[in-house]
């Protein structure tokens, strides 16, 4: 409780930092690791050891064994979703830090593993648009709109990116509005 306060009220950087330490003395199950990577992650804490714990996390996840009250089909999709969730949180860690090329693989892999998750594509879009890969930011923002028509980001992304790299043949309104309407 203590940790989620910090990070929630916005506490400083060393507090948050703190806190996380007192909570994985506590707990240090893979469950507390990623949800330490990703108060890390959703607060720009540039520390190294919320990459390390998102990777312990991501090993526990990618090795556990199914629950017992849970049917095989289910745990394949919920293994899916943590391994997903996880990479993402690793990948933003990866960013924040500075390690452009690990984050980019983890992303992609977020994306290959939750392929509809618009937080995911978002991010992947983010970053391909950091490094330059305009047609990768545009492809992912347009993933994003087919999930979330009502995306500002994307729909933003789209708008700037859509004529710089197809040009004014088409109005990028027309192409979203096609965009939606298949989705």
């Amino acid at each position: 409780q203590l940790l989620r306060a910090h990070s929630e009220i916005g506490s400083s950087e060393s507090t948050v930092v703190r806190a996380a330490h007192g909570f994985l003395d506590a707990d240090s199950s893979g469950a507390a690791l990623n949800y330490v990577a990703s108060v890390y992650a959703n607060n720009d804490i540039a520390d190294p050891n919320g990459i390390q714990y998102a990777k312990a996390a991501l090993l526990e996840a990618r090795t556990m064994a199914a629950p017992e009250n849970l049917h095989p089909d289910q745990w394949v999709d919920q293994r899916r979703l943590m391994i997903g969730e996880t990479l993402h949180i690793l990948g933003r860690l990866q960013v924040i830090n500075a390690r452009i090329g690990p984050a980019l693989e983890s992303l992609e892999a977020a994306v290959d593993s939750v392929p509809d998750s618009p937080g995911i594509l978002r991010s992947l879009a983010d970053l391909y648009d950091e490094t330059g890969n305009r047609s990768g930011a545009l492809e992912m923002h347009m993933s994003v709109l087919r999930l979330v028509y009502k995306d500002d980001d994307a729909r933003a992304g789209v708008e700037r990116l859509y004529p710089e790299l197809n040009g004014y043949r088409t109005s990028t309104i027309t192409v979203i509005d096609t965009l939606i309407a298949n989705a």
